[in-house]
Formats: structure tokens, sequence, C-alpha cells
């Protein structure tokens, strides 16, 4: 069975990151896996479209202008519409285990650091959209 034939693969993610080159790299990796992918360049474009779609999982940078990806899942946690939804952290500034604990008190599903190899990266999504369908 390729990877296109499994039900995750039908599944929607928005990627949130302010910086164009890794949000392009990120939707590319995901959208070549075929993964239906949204995109946004800031973390409240990233609640506003999340508010909009409910996609089944956001990835969001940690380190952006305006809001942090660690408020921004706070927002998104604390919303009733969004609550279920799984949020990852990405992180290539920071990735001390301190900054990986606060993300999981905002709420966060996950912490994924970079760079990151592309296997792996979507083995774990992979695996977090299996455990997000089994609850």
């Amino acid at each position: 069975m390729n990877g296109l034939e499994s039900p995750e693969h039908c599944s929607k993610i928005l990627v949130a990151d302010d910086g164009p080159d890794e949000l392009f790299a990120t939707a590319r990796i995901l959208s070549q896996a075929g993964y239906i992918v949204e995109q946004a360049c800031s973390a409240r474009e990233a609640i506003d479209k999340a508010r909009r779609t409910i996609p089944d999982l956001i990835l969001m940078d940690v380190v952006m202008p305006e809001m942090d990806g660690l408020t921004a899942c706070k927002c998104i946690k604390a919303d009733p519409e969004l609550r279920e939804v799984f949020v990852v952290l990405l992180s290539s500034v920071s990735n001390t285990p301190d900054l990986m604990a606060r993300g999981l008190d905002a709420g966060a599903d996950g912490f994924i650091s970079r760079p990151f190899h592309n296997t792996e990266f979507l083995a774990r999504i992979s695996s977090l959209l299996r455990i997000k369908r089994s609850v």
C-alpha cells in the first residue's frame, strides 16, 4: 500500500509560519505526501483560517511577530470549536526542554524541532493523525 492510500492523507493540515521559505518548504513536503494543506503567514491568520476550515492538525511556528505560537496555541485550545484540533509547535530558534515544556503546557499536542528529516517528519505527522482518529 502506498502512502496516498492511507486515511490520514485525506487530512487537512494548516501550516503557520512567518518565514516564507519555511512555510513553503513545510507545505510542499506535506502536499507532496498527499495531505490537504492550508498556509498562514501569522498566528492571527492561522487562528482565523482554523475557525473557517477546522483542520485536523495545525503546525505552528513558535517564534512569530505580533503573537507567538504558544499564545496562538492557547487561543486555539480555548476555542470550543477548535479545542479538538491537534496543534504541533515547530521551532528552529530555541529547542530547549523548557520551551518544549512550555509549549506542551500551553496545550500543544506535540513539538517538532527544526531542521528535521522529511521521512521522520512525515512519520510523526502520520502518527499524530492516527492518534487523533483514535480519540
